[in-house]
């Protein structure tokens, strides 16, 4: 009789129910395959056997875009993680943006942190990436370029379990209206090339352009030090922080898989470029 193999067990049943998946580090949140992870997820169950049989202890990873899911993650914690929880309390910072309850119970796990991933079927239009914050604080998204860690794995922290088993809902309107990114700064019509608010458009598209086309190698240190370029000119009150965040964060997205580059690193190059350049803030309007 084979050995019991849970992990495998629970990617099976993910990829059963039509999501991509592939294998993370043991008791990580990391890609464990080298390349990109985007173009080795799969539903293929003999792959999944393959992967899982060889390394029974890999956790799972599920690539949301590629199996039609969008992701919310809710980080706010309620309770201790490993206490009896209904999924409505963990969807209260939710409804609390979205309005109500009444269309926001779907799929969801509880993360060892305390939080919870809450799944819904992405629309085909708008086409939705990631996010962070957008919706609120401590709420954040994964769509297209992303992946969540699946119902089944385990970190040092605890175990990421199914906690409403409810098939996935539609993604409700109002929280697609929430998650369809604002605009990059654009020069308006009354700005002269000499304007500061031309000027201030400018460098932000410069630094799009770079992050968006980094050379070889070099994807983080580039996302990094454009961040630290904006950074200095957020803390002098030239631009917006969100707006910021989001044209470096859609400029960086398409890279997400390649080399194993992550959502999570892409989010800490743009937080410590951020913190780094508010010490040396950059005035450039005339007050």
């Amino acid at each position: 009789m084979p050995a019991a193999n849970p992990l495998l067990d629970a990617a099976l049943q993910a990829a059963d129910r039509g999501w991509h998946v592939f294998p993370l580090r043991p008791n990580a949140k990391t890609p464990a395959l080298r390349g990109s992870w985007l173009s080795h997820a799969t539903t293929d169950p003999g792959q999944i056997r393959d992967w899982w049989s060889t390394r029974p202890y890999r956790n799972i990873g599920i690539a949301t875009g590629r199996s039609g899911l969008l992701v919310i993650d809710i980080d706010e914690q309620v309770g201790t993680p490993t206490a009896s929880v209904d999924a409505s309390q963990l969807l209260a910072p939710l409804a609390a943006v979205a309005g109500d309850f009444s269309n926001l119970r779907t799929f969801a796990v509880r993360t060892p942190s305390g939080g919870a991933h809450f799944y819904y079927h992405a629309p085909s239009t708008p086409e939705l990436g990631c996010s962070v914050g957008r919706i609120g604080p401590l709420i954040d998204s994964r769509g297209r370029g992303g992946y969540v860690v699946g119902a089944g794995s385990r970190t040092k922290l605890g175990n990421y379990r199914i906690i409403d088993s409810r098939p996935v809902a539609e993604l409700p309107s109002t929280l697609v209206d929430l998650l369809v990114p604002p605009p990059p700064p654009l020069l308006t019509p009354n700005s002269s090339p000499g304007h500061p608010s031309a000027y201030l458009a400018s460098i932000v598209a410069d630094e799009a352009r770079r992050v968006a086309n980094p050379a070889p190698h070099t994807r983080n240190v580039t996302l990094f030090r454009a961040a630290v370029v904006l950074g200095r000119l957020i803390a002098a009150g030239e631009l917006d922080e969100q707006q910021v965040r989001a044209t470096l964060t859609a400029a960086a997205t398409k890279h997400i898989g390649v080399d194993g580059f992550t959502h999570d690193e892409l989010e800490r190059a743009i937080t410590n470029g951020l913190a780094y350049g508010a010490q040396r803030p950059r005035h450039i309007s005339t007050r």
